[in-house]
C-alpha cells in the first residue's frame, strides 16, 4: 500500500505537475475538501482522521494532533507514519480496524488503486468522511459500485485530482458556442500533458523473490490475485502491472482530464467507439503505447499523444489544442492563440452558466463521484483497447462494450475472497 519515495520521482512528479498546469492553467495548491463548503467537510468538524496507506500521498495527509489512526502492510511505512502522527496516534496494518473506531469521522484512501474501491465502499458504510486517491478504481465496474455506495449511504466524498482553469474555461466556450464549428476534436500531447508512458510500464524481465519480513505480501495483494513476490510490484512501480493499475495514463488521466471532461459537458457519460495504437500488451505489466483516440455519441473527440513517435503530432501542434471544421484553439505557455486570430476575443466574449465542472467545483457528493468515475472511466477503456490490441465499442448508459465479450471481461473483473464490491 506504500509508494517509495526517492528525489528523483519526486522531481518528475513535480515537473509534470507545473508543466500540465501551465497548458492547463494553474492547479489548485489547497486540496478542495480542506476548505469546505457544501459536499465538503471542513477539518474544523473532524473529531479524528485516519490516513491509509502510507507512501508519498499518504504522508500528506498525515495530521498532527488530529490523525488517530495510521494503516500500512509496511512495518517500515507505518512507523514513519506513526512518528509523523505523534503519540495519541495508533497504527494498524488492517484498515478494518480503523473503520470499527467510533472516534475517526474522516479517512484518507492512498493505497495503490487495486484497493480504492474495496475501501471506499467499506468507509462508506461505516459512515466516514471519505477521500479517495486518483483514479477512482482499478476498473470500471469497481467505479460503479463505488458510485452507488457514495449515494447509498450519502456520505461525503472527495477526491485526489487536480482541476483546471482558464484554458478549460476556453475550451468550455468553444464546446458551448460553436465559434470553431462542430464537432471538435480536442488534442493532447506531450509535453503540456505528461502521460509518464514510459516511466510506469512493467519491467520486461523480473525474478520471484522473498517476501521481506516488514511486508505483509498477501494483504497487499487484497482483491488483486496473490502473485509471487517481486520488489517492482510493491511501491510507486505498482503502476506498472494490470493487477494494481493502469500505467502512466492511468496515474495522471484523474488529472488531465478532470476539468477536459466537465468543460466538454461530458461528466455524465463516457466515449462509445476507443482505439489505440500500442503494440502488442503483456498479460501482466504495462506498457507503451503511442496514441489514443476516444469518441463521444455527440462527435466530439480525444486525441491522446504519448510523445514516443516524436512524428506522430508536428512539433508545431505539440500540447492542447482544440480543433474545428471553422477554427483552431491552441493553449500554449505563452498563452492561447486561434487560427484564424480574432477567434480569440470571440471566445473570450462567450459567458459561461458557471463553474467548470470537476471533482474540485461540484458541491453535491454524489456527482461529484459521478465525475470521477467518468473521467477514469475514459482511461479505463483506453487501457483495455490496448490490452486488446483492437478498437472497442462502449456502451455508456449500461456501461458495457459492445460485441467483445473478451474486453468486456474486463470492465468486471474477479476479485480474490473474501473480498468485493
Amino acid at each position: 500500500m506504500s509508494q517509495k519515495k526517492s528525489n528523483r520521482r519526486k522531481q518528475s512528479r513535480r515537473e509534470m505537475l507545473v508543466g500540465c498546469a501551465a497548458a492547463w492553467a494553474t492547479v489548485s495548491i489547497v486540496p478542495r475538501h480542506v476548505l469546505g463548503g457544501p459536499g465538503f467537510t471542513p477539518p474544523s468538524e473532524i473529531r479524528g482522521s485516519a490516513s491509509i496507506g502510507i507512501g508519498g500521498p499518504g504522508s500528506g495527509k498525515i495530521f498532527r494532533g488530529r490523525t488517530l489512526a495510521v494503516c500500512d502492510v509496511s512495518s517500515q511505512r507505518l512507523a514513519a507514519g506513526l512518528r509523523l502522527a505523534g503519540p495519541e496516534c495508533r497504527g494498524y496494518a488492517d484498515f478494518r480496524y480503523i473503520l470499527d473506531r467510533q472516534d475517526i469521522d474522516e479517512v484518507f484512501i492512498c493505497t495503490p488503486p487495486h484497493w480504492h474501491a474495496v475501501m471506499t465502499i467499506m468507509a462508506a458504510q461505516a459512515g466516514k468522511t471519505i477521500f479517495c486517491e486518483k483514479p477512482l478504481a482499478r476498473t470500471i465496474g469497481e467505479g460503479r459500485a463505488v458510485v452507488e455506495a457514495i449515494r447509498r449511504h450519502g456520505c461525503n466524498f472527495s477526491y485526489g485530482a487536480y482541476s483546471a482553469g482558464t484554458p478549460a474555461d476556453l475550451l468550455a466556450k468553444a464546446y458551448r458556442s460553436r465559434l470553431l464549428g462542430w464537432p471538435l476534436t480536442v488534442y493532447q500531447s506531450e509535453p503540456w500533458c505528461p502521460f509518464k508512458v514510459q516511466g510506469w510500464t512493467g519491467p520486461q524481465h523480473w525474478r520471484v523473490e522473498r517476501v521481506p519480513d516488514w511486508l505483509d505480501w498477501d494483504l497487499y495483494c487484497g482483491p488483486s490475485p496473490l502473485r509471487p513476490y517481486t520488489t517492482a510490484r510493491f511501491g510507486g512501480s505498482h503502476r506498472g502491472w494490470w493487477d494494481y493499475d493502469g500505467g502512466g495514463v492511468s496515474d495522471m488521466g484523474g488529472h488531465i482530464f478532470n476539468s477536459i471532461v466537465g468543460a466538454i459537458d461530458k461528466g455524465h457519460t463516457s466515449p462509445v467507439e476507443i482505439e489505440a495504437d500500442a503494440p502488442p500488451a503483456d498479460e501482466q505489466v504495462v506498457g507503451i503505447w503511442y496514441t489514443g483516440r476516444l469518441r463521444y455519441a455527440d462527435g466530439t473527440t480525444l486525441v491522446l499523444d504519448s510523445g514516443i513517435r516524436r512524428n506522430a503530432t508536428p512539433a508545431s501542434q505539440r500540447g492542447v489544442y482544440i480543433e474545428g471544421p471553422a477554427g483552431v484553439l491552441y493553449l500554449e505557455r505563452g498563452g492561447p492563440r486561434t487560427d484564424p486570430p480574432w477567434l480569440l476575443d470571440a471566445l473570450r466574449g462567450v459567458q459561461l452558466p458557471g463553474p467548470i465542472p470537476s471533482t474540485h467545483s461540484i458541491q453535491d457528493p454524489v456527482q461529484r463521484v459521478i465525475h470521477a468515475h467518468r473521467t477514469i472511466s475514459l482511461v479505463h477503456l483506453f487501457n483495455i483497447a490496448i490490452r486488446m490490441g483492437r478498437p472497442i465499442r462502449f456502451n455508456p448508459d449500461r456501461e458495457e462494450i459492445v460485441g467483445d465479450d473478451q474486453a468486456n471481461a474486463l470492465i468486471n473483473q474477479p476479485m480474490r475472497a473474501p473480498w468485493r464490491v
